[in-house]
């Protein structure tokens, strides 16, 4: 199971990738997802 700093880490990771591969931007990929499960998501990594 990943600590909360590794799964920031990994989560910023993955972003960087998709952002490299497909030239995206946070809100590109936030606005991809329903708001509920952005905002879940969002708090999850500050937990």
């Amino acid at each position: 199971m990943l600590t909360p700093a590794q799964r920031l880490a990994l989560a910023k990771t993955e972003f960087r990738d998709l952002q490299r591969k497909h030239r995206l931007h946070l809100d590109d990929v936030l606005t991809f997802f329903p708001e509920e499960e952005v905002v879940s998501f969002l708090q999850s990594l500050m937990n």
